[in-house]
Parts: structure tokens; C-alpha cells; sequence
């Protein structure tokens, strides 16, 4: 397996492996990201925000970071992580009509 440091957006380094969850996101740092986290045995929490950071075993979203004022970061367990829908950069749900 293909071993290599990523640097998060927080400065840290963490191991990514080819085809990882934690490298596609590291990958896509800035972009909008709807994900849906696995709670227990079977209860979902969505959560949408921007990539601000990755590391090892936790993913960070921003939930606005064009509003200073009100900016807020959420960590969340990466293992917990089922299913991420990401935007391209400078895209949003609400541009995108969904």
C-alpha cells in the first residue's frame, strides 16, 4: 500500500494511504461537503460544511467561513464517516439547485 504525509489545512501531517477516506478529503480542503456519519447501530447525523482540516482519524467542517463573525468548526470521527458528497470549489448546495 502506497504510504504518504498529507499537510492538513491546521499545519499537522497525517498518513493518507491511496484511496483513503482521510487522502480524498485532504484532497478536497475548501470544498463543500455534505456528509452523513454512522451514530451507534443505526441512527444517521448529516452534517454539511466546508473541509477545513484532515488528520488521521477526524475530518473538520466549517460551517461559514465567509462570515467571520459567526464561524464555527465541528470535528468529527472519520471512521464514522459513510458517505461525503463534495462541491467543486466556490460551489454550494444552494448554487447548485439542490
Amino acid at each position: 500500500m502506497n504510504e504518504e504525509k498529507t499537510t492538513s489545512a491546521c499545519g499537522g501531517d497525517c498518513i493518507g494511504y491511496d484511496g483513503s477516506m482521510q487522502r480524498l478529503l485532504s484532497q478536497n480542503l475548501g470544498c463543500y461537503a455534505a456528509c452523513d456519519f454512522l451514530v451507534g447501530t443505526g441512527e444517521m447525523k448529516h452534517l454539511e460544511g466546508f473541509l477545513h482540516a484532515v488528520g488521521a482519524s477526524w475530518v473538520c467542517l466549517c460551517d461559514a467561513p465567509e462570515e467571520e463573525e459567526s464561524e464555527s468548526y465541528t470535528v468529527c470521527d472519520v471512521y464514522c464517516l459513510k458517505f461525503a458528497r463534495l462541491w467543486q470549489p466556490g460551489g454550494r448546495p444552494d448554487a447548485c439547485g439542490d
